[in-house]
């Protein structure tokens, strides 16, 4: 003869399952939280030497102008 399926096991069976998920769900959820705040690290990073390099290239957009205009200035 067949156990009768108790209602209660499928029951705590579910809760189980149910806590399990939202076990890794937080899980998943905590660590996309540190990758996203690690990359946003990153790009302030990158957006901090990117206005160093502008300056830079500023800076040498200046002098080359500069050793150009006097270029020209003493050839004519």
């Amino acid at each position: 003869m067949n156990n009768p399926i108790d209602p209660k096991d499928i029951i705590d069976q579910t809760d189980d399952l149910l806590s399990d998920i939202n076990q890794a769900n937080l899980k998943f959820v905590d660590k996309t939280n540190q990758l996203v705040s690690s990359v946003n690290q990153s790009l302030k990073k990158v957006d901090k030497f990117n206005a160093e390099l502008e300056k830079e290239e500023q800076k040498s957009l200046a002098k080359i102008n500069s050793q150009t205009l006097n270029y020209l200035a003493k050839s004519q």
